[in-house]
């Protein structure tokens, strides 16, 4: 089942852990709200963030921001 998980083209293979990721989180929206169904919501959107390839671009920017924001505060305050 791997091998032919593996053997599917990357954007296939991305869009079937994004998909899959969207199932859960649909499926813990309809559950108690609890500390686990929280965490599978959270993990399942960073999942999806991943997955679609808007990860890395976050977190560059926020990076970005977070580093000129610190060197603004120690030079001038």
């Amino acid at each position: 089942m791997y091998a032919k998980f593996m053997a599917l083209p990357f954007f296939a293979r991305r869009l079937i852990i994004a998909m899959a990721s969207l199932f859960v989180m649909w499926v813990c929206a309809y559950l108690p709200k609890s500390g686990l169904t929280q965490v599978l919501i959270g993990s399942g959107a960073f999942i999806i963030f991943w997955a679609t390839g808007l990860l890395m671009p976050f977190l560059k920017v926020t990076f970005f921001v977070l580093r000129w924001r610190l060197w603004y505060v120690v030079r001038y305050k």
